[in-house]
């Protein structure tokens, strides 16, 4: 009688096809739950910035930049270090900058249709 000792090629032809779809039918939905978390985390950061700049208007009766050209969108240098330090020595909320881009949200449409961006929201973006 021989002793059988490791696996047959075709054993292990059989395993690696079996890993191979199990590999297949879980990777969708694993990459899925990692969007989903990136979006539910982006989605907190701009709340949470959000409720910050209503209280730094609660504490302070406006909104950090009231010179904003609110016809555009983007926070210029200046605009995004004045925001960063009045929500920080206010209300200690820290803006994430090294993840988010910041802009302002869309109010409403002018008799142009230009978009009219205010200062009292924000939206975060992944960058």
């Amino acid at each position: 009688m021989s002793k059988h000792n490791g696996f047959t090629l075709m054993e292990m032809i059989i395993i690696l096809a079996i890993i191979s779809i199990l590999f297949t039918i879980t990777y969708p939905s694993l990459v899925s739950t990692r969007n989903d978390t990136q979006e539910t985390e982006r989605a907190r950061q701009e709340y949470v910035v959000n409720k910050a700049l209503q209280q730094y208007y609660a504490l302070t009766g406006g909104y950090p930049n009231p010179s904003h050209d609110s016809s555009k969108r983007d926070l210029s240098p200046d605009e995004m270090t004045i925001l960063v330090d009045a929500l920080q020595n206010q209300t200690g909320v820290n803006m994430d900058l090294s993840h988010y881009k910041y802009t302002y949200k869309e109010a409403y449409k002018d008799t142009n249709g230009d978009g009219v961006y205010e200062t009292n929201a924000l939206r975060a973006d992944k960058r």
